[in-house]
């Protein structure tokens, strides 16, 4: 083999290197998306604890009472008081939570446009108010959220 053949050889040796690296990084982001999405589903529906009380209350609250697909789940039972109040209500408690919810421009109680990014969605949890400096209603918890938690309660959200 001459040295311009053991040159090439090289050459091939490290694209081929540099392919296998990619693809095992692009797997690598692939799997940390999917565990991202499984843990935010699990906090999303209880299954996995965020501690949180209620604004102004200092006792925590049971999962069972923080879990967000308590008020935010379109497919649970409407009291039948709540079904003629309005289009939101009839299906959720709150609204519904997805990516067009979160990250399309509305109004909100006549104050300015309100749109959710990663972070503004855990000053939220964390606080109770909406980026448009809103606070939401004292019914819902205030959590204790990690930046983790955050981050996998977004991913998940912005997929549905």
């Amino acid at each position: 083999m001459g040295r311009s053949d053991a040159g090439l050889s090289r050459w091939r040796l490290l694209l081929i290197l540099l392919v296998i690296g990619a693809a095992l990084a692009g797997g690598y982001a692939w799997w940390q998306r999917q565990a991202q999405l499984s843990e935010g589903e699990a906090l999303f529906r209880g299954e996995q604890a965020m501690n949180a009380s209620l604004a102004g209350q200092s006792m925590g609250l049971p999962v069972v009472a923080t879990r967000c697909s308590n008020c935010h789940e379109a497919r649970q039972p409407v009291p039948l008081s709540d079904q003629a109040a309005s289009a939101v209500s009839a299906r959720t408690y709150a609204s519904p939570l997805s990516a067009m919810w979160l990250q399309q421009a509305r109004l909100r109680h006549g104050g300015p446009e309100t749109v959710y990014d990663a972070r503004s969605l855990c000053q939220l949890l964390r606080t109770g108010v909406d980026p448009a400096m809103i606070m939401v209603s004292t019914v819902m918890p205030r959590y204790q959220a990690t930046e983790a938690q955050c981050a996998a309660l977004w991913t998940y959200l912005t997929s549905r």
